[in-house]
């Protein structure tokens, strides 16, 4: 069954053809005779096409207007009560009074061609909810996934070639950027937040002229970003890092500050269990409120950039990530006096590395306390 069903007079042949063919590849399914004369008879076959479709399509001219074959067919279709457009081919001022009748109230289409028509046309049949044919839906799924294939490739293609580039270019920098030096370190395990003496060998140096930048970062982190970042003007300079206050492993980097050459690589590792990290140890494990906590320090170790370290008391399971109390005291002196906090419940004492930072981040050691309160 078709969705539309054209009528016309064989005189109109070529573009009726052509307006036919446009809407048949924009999925809409039609019928007409490309045999018709003026002088065929009315035949079962045209009638029950018009009976099935869904919409009359009539290009009317100066030749269909007078065609008896045409006014028949537009008169069983009204009373058929089919949805008539009607398609001027020429400008017709006077239809026959049959024909008048009925398309007089009607709007029709005008066009000067058949892309033009073919184009109102589809615009019509979608207004009337004309559904396309199943064959051009699958042609239309076709050519997507046709498509679709084709861009996926050629992206594929494209990140190939990309990915190949980028090798070629990382590798002819990585040997241009080649150290020339080494970087000389006191060991290659190191606690949280611990400081770090850099030392560059001769080679390092003599590229070093203008003075030098130090840098850490992150070995398997997205963004390389330094951690922590140092500049000398005197390449026999020492400089002391800090290093990271999470585990994990980690570069230095050495560069010459004038041209930004890399001079040398040491790579190390931060963990938890490092032989110096400081140890935190109470007198005991409960207080009363307001009692005074004695903290014993021990693994403490002077050379710190700042020479201070932080000591604190927190609330466990609080929702605030604040201290209830801090104390930042010389390395060297490692007796501090806290006094318990004044609510009942579970505490712990951290120590951080850095006065500077006080986050999780530089936490190198803590203890928990439990703290209780008589009152009633």
């Amino acid at each position: 069954m078709a969705s539309a069903f054209v009528s016309y007079a064989h005189e109109n042949a070529r573009i009726v053809a052509s307006v036919v063919d446009r809407l048949a590849e924009a999925g809409y399914s039609v019928w007409y005779d490309r045999e018709i004369r003026a002088s065929s008879t009315w035949t079962d076959e045209i009638a029950r096409a018009i009976d099935e479709c869904k919409i009359f399509i009539v290009f009317l001219s100066i030749e269909a207007v007078g065609s008896l074959f045409v006014q028949s067919e537009i008169e069983y279709a009204f009373r058929r009560q089919k949805k008539i457009i009607p398609v001027y081919l020429d400008p017709i001022e006077n239809l026959p009074p049959g024909l008048a009748l009925g398309l007089n109230k009607v709007q029709g289409v005008v066009g000067s061609g058949s892309a033009s028509i073919a184009k109102k046309l589809c615009v019509c049949l979608a207004q009337n909810n004309i559904p396309k044919s199943s064959q051009a839906s699958l042609k239309g799924f076709l050519a997507c996934a046709f498509v679709f294939i084709a861009i996926v490739s050629a992206l594929s293609f494209a990140a190939y070639r990309y990915e190949n580039e980028i090798k070629s270019f990382l590798q002819a920098e990585q040997k241009e950027g080649k150290p020339i030096g080494a970087i000389a370190l006191v060991k290659t395990k190191y606690a949280p937040a611990e400081p770090i003496e850099i030392r560059l060998d001769k080679a390092a140096q003599k590229g070093a002229k203008g003075g030098f930048v130090c840098e850490i970062i992150e070995v398997d982190a997205d963004k390389r970003e330094p951690i922590e970042r140092r500049e000398t003007k005197s390449a026999g300079e020492k400089i002391v890092l800090r290093a990271s206050g999470i585990a994990g492993e980690f570069e230095i980097r050495a560069y010459a500050k004038n041209g930004g050459a890399l001079l040398a690589t040491k790579r190390f590792t931060v963990v938890r269990s490092a032989s110096n990290s400081y140890k935190i140890a109470t007198d005991k494990t409960t207080y009363n409120a307001n009692e005074k906590i004695s903290i014993k320090l021990s693994g403490v170790k002077g050379d710190s950039i700042d020479k201070r370290i932080t000591i604190g008391v927190w609330r466990i399971w609080s929702s605030s990530s604040e201290p209830i109390e801090t104390k930042i005291v010389d390395k060297k002196n490692q007796s501090v006096t806290f006094l318990a906090p004044k609510e009942s419940g579970r505490y712990e004492i951290r120590i951080y590395n850095n006065a500077e930072i006080l986050t999780s981040a530089t936490l190198t050691a803590k203890t928990q306390i439990n703290i209780r309160n008589f009152r009633r």
